[in-house]
């Protein structure tokens, strides 16, 4: 219960800086939750989180989102 308790703290933290930095959800979890979990249960909770965290940002800032300014991204992306 308490390693339960750790990982939603961590998650968390992890999301809010996230949403207030940009990047560092997977920085955070997976460096303190690897210290509960082997590397292989954290990346498989974090996998699906941190699409979510992503998506949920995307659907929040849309308004500012232009797809003529990421077309360099995209190229860059493969």
């Amino acid at each position: 219960m308490t390693s339960l308790i750790f990982a939603i703290g961590v998650t968390f933290f992890a999301s809010t800086l996230q949403g207030i930095a940009g990047f560092g959800a997977g920085l955070i979890s997976m460096g303190l939750l690897s210290m509960i979990w082997t590397i292989p249960q954290a990346t498989s909770v974090m996998i699906p989180l941190g699409l979510l965290l992503n998506l949920s940002l995307i659907v929040q800032q849309r308004q500012y989102l232009s797809v003529s300014t990421l077309t360099w991204i995209f190229i860059g992306l493969p």
